[in-house]
């Protein structure tokens, strides 16, 4: 009985290879041409040889179209990776992978690849009844798939600090001020992080806290999401501040789903205050952004008191004690969906394409997430901006391309923007939010539930959402983990006066702003 074994292939210059920092979860070897890249993969194993090598090839640099096209009719190579999308024609099914920019999460693409790859030869094995084959298989997939979740864990962290109606600046300040604060009740390595922490970003140097954080950011809920990082994060605290909204939408998720406030110490939240908060805005905080909330314990403690609360020094030490635990449990729960989304087929380990699409040369201008099928918007941050530059309108729908006057009117000197796909919408948007402008986006049922789940970090920086559709009860189960959704819509004039509702919400924080600008310059002269 002959034993498969994985081997990685490294193809590329001495200098290429010895800039590569990567961890490797099974034995390897290096190509340095591709003559020794062909001797390699084609050479045949002795007679005797129980063990038949199947090899995953790494290519640093690039190969010839000959090259290629032989390494994919050779039945010992199981995937090759690139840099960059290939631009190869060939007609053959080993599609090229790209190799993920951030190390750790290329690591988990290919060691997911192998412990597959394993799997798939302990079912073929089982179906001979080869049992003893089938364990060893088994065996191997279950010890890479441990290895990876020795390096890949999710970070936990003691203090979590959410904002709220903030801006950046106070968030930075009172992640200062909470580090001094626990080094003088004697835990100064705690550990303090803002929910963008967790938030993936395309940069190659940015760290990732959680595993396949890109897909699982791009493919599950959010809400989802938020119960991962509370299970992450014991201790929560909400920051409040002197904005007229809730910038993140991640914030609002999160605080719609907190039920008790300083209650239970392995899940304790508290809301803070650390710039001077308005009289005016602190007693209206719960009418204007709690209507939602779950919790109705909302007056905020004074950070600078934060200290003398038992509570907090409580559920502190308590942080401390599970940190560990908290980081096992949700290692091994992420770990735990991958394997399910990819066993149950809700994510793909490579794009699916037609025959015509593989005879077809391939294009190099391609996200580098090798694994997500949805392109995901860029790592742009949307959400710190000063204030609006302008006001777009748009309106998505497969269907409707043109309004009645009224509609019109209400937006003037404006103009909608009309579009029937959510791949043609998501560019202007992410174009319209680069030029800091404020969005009123009407969309369709179908079309919402699409974008949101597509494009659901860049829809968080929108306001004012408005779902047209005729059937209102078909989308009431979604739509309420989304706070910016003004309501599901079926009559145009009861869609215009929330339209007009919004704008003079717009217009009345802009006069505002106007006014305090003209008395700012009367006080100075």
């Amino acid at each position: 009985m002959a034993y498969f074994e994985p081997v990685i292939v490294l193809f590329g210059s001495s200098k290429s290879i010895s800039t590569i920092n990567l961890r490797l979860p099974v034995s390897f070897v290096f190509a340095i041409d591709e003559t020794s890249l062909e001797e390699l993969v084609t050479i045949d194993p002795p007679l005797a040889s129980t063990t038949l090598r199947r090899y995953f090839i790494i290519l640093l640099e690039s190969i010839s179209n000959d090259v290629f096209e032989r390494l994919q009719t050779n039945h010992r190579v199981q995937i090759i990776y690139s840099r960059d999308m290939l631009t190869y024609v060939s007609s053959h099914s080993k599609l090229p992978r790209i190799i993920n920019k951030q190390s750790q999460q290329f690591t988990l693409d290919l060691t997911a690849d192998i412990v597959h790859f394993f799997t798939i030869e302990g079912e073929k094995q089982e179906k001979l009844e080869r049992l003893n084959l089938v364990r060893l298989y088994y065996r191997q997939a279950r010890l890479l798939k441990e290895w990876a979740m020795s390096f890949a864990k999710a970070e936990p962290c003691h203090i979590l600090l959410i904002p709220l109606n903030t801006n950046q600046k106070n968030l930075n300040n009172a992640q200062e001020r909470l580090q001094k604060i626990c080094t003088k009740l004697n835990y100064p390595s705690v550990i303090i992080r803002t929910f963008d922490n967790y938030i993936p970003s395309m940069d190659e140097q940015s760290s990732c806290l959680l595993p396949y954080s890109q897909v699982l950011f791009h493919h599950e809920h959010p809400q989802y999401i938020c119960e991962l990082i509370k299970k992450l994060s014991p201790l929560r605290l909400y920051l409040y501040g002197n904005e007229e909204f809730i910038l993140s939408e991640w914030s609002n998720l999160m605080i719609n789903s907190e039920t008790h406030v300083m209650e239970d110490e392995d899940n304790w939240c508290a809301f803070i205050e650390n710039e001077y908060i308005d009289d005016e805005m602190k007693w209206n905080i719960g009418p204007k952004f709690g209507t939602k909330w779950q919790i109705k314990r909302i007056a905020p403690i004074n950070l600078s008191e934060l200290d003398k609360n038992l509570r907090f020094q409580s559920a502190l030490h308590r942080a401390f004690k599970t940190l560990n635990q908290r980081q096992i449990e949700i290692t091994a729960e992420i770990f735990d969906w991958y394997d399910r989304c990819i066993r149950e087929g809700y994510l793909q380990l490579e794009p699916k394409v037609s025959i015509q699409q593989k005879e077809k040369p391939r294009e190099t201008n391609i996200s580098n997430l090798s694994r997500c099928i949805i392109r995901n918007p860029s790592s742009f941050d949307y959400h710190h901006t000063s204030e609006s530059k302008g006001i777009s309108f748009i309106w998505l729908d497969e269907i409707i391309n043109s309004l009645d006057n009224n509609l019109n009117q209400i937006i003037e000197p404006y103009h909608w923007y009309f579009f029937n796909n959510v791949t043609q919408c998501i560019p202007y948007i992410e174009n319209q939010l680069r030029q800091q402008n404020e969005i009123f986006l009407v969309v369709s049922g179908s079309l919402g539930y699409e974008l949101f789940l597509t494009a659901y970090r860049l829809m968080s920086a929108i306001r004012f959402v408005y779902i047209y559709c005729s059937r209102l009860g078909l989308h009431e189960n979604w739509i309420k983990y989304y706070s910016q959704i003004q309501g599901v819509f079926n009559d145009s004039l009861v869609l215009e006066e929330k339209l007009k509702e919004n704008l003079e919400q717009i217009n009345q924080l802009e006069n505002r702003k106007q006014s305090q600008t003209t008395a700012n310059v009367i006080q100075g002269i």
